[in-house]
């Protein structure tokens, strides 16, 4: 009920994961299509740092397949894509996000909104943990043209780790007031330290 990370039976116990009770989080919740496993590792990277877009389309249709109708009962007034920096976006001539954002958008029928800036160029977050993600990710949100006419949004990602990015851009688009902001990944890693 909180992220959308797949619950561990040994660790986990009612409607929420070990991270959502230890560190509760501004959105109102969050849904993943995948376990960040090594298929789903393979068609990320895929997407993300081979060109290879098609993934976005693939990943698009099995989460409306799989997740559509609790996607369209949040009746969100727009997908948000997390934006990347300026020039992380011309060095990859595209943002997965936003890829994922407008495939899921098209098939749903829901507007895809770029309400989010980036203001400052991050260190590459896979190989940081939760405090340290919480730091590189701290104030690099804003939301582009404030007040958020949108209420209600679907923040749309690729992979979810330890929420930090999905915090700070929540937090960004509440502050330009959004009332609810939804989560959307397209994987989850399973637990953080």
């Amino acid at each position: 009920m909180g992220c959308g990370k797949e619950l561990d039976r040994a660790e986990d116990s009612g409607e929420y994961c070990h991270d959502c009770i230890r560190r509760p989080r501004s959105f109102a919740g969050g849904i993943a299509l995948l376990n960040y496993n090594e298929g789903a590792k393979k068609v990320i990277y895929g997407l993300k740092y081979q060109n290879k877009r098609d993934a976005a389309r693939f990943l698009a249709e099995e989460t409306i397949r799989r997740h559509g109708r609790r996607l369209l009962r949040i009746g969100a007034d727009a997908l948000v894509p997390v934006p990347l920096h300026k020039s992380r976006r011309r060095e990859r001539g595209y943002n997965q996000a936003e890829l994922l954002a407008r495939a899921l958008g098209r098939g749903l029928g829901i507007p895809v909104r770029r309400l989010l800036g980036r203001k400052t160029f991050t260190a590459v977050q896979k190989n940081l943990g939760y405090a340290a993600r919480q730091r590189n990710e701290a104030g690099a949100f804003f939301a582009l043209s404030p007040p958020v006419a949108e209420k209600r949004l679907i923040l749309v990602d690729d992979v979810y780790t330890t929420g930090a990015t999905a915090e700070n851009c929540t937090k960004a688009l509440l502050r330009a007031g959004a009332e609810e902001v939804w989560l959307l990944a397209m994987a989850s890693v399973k637990r953080q330290a």
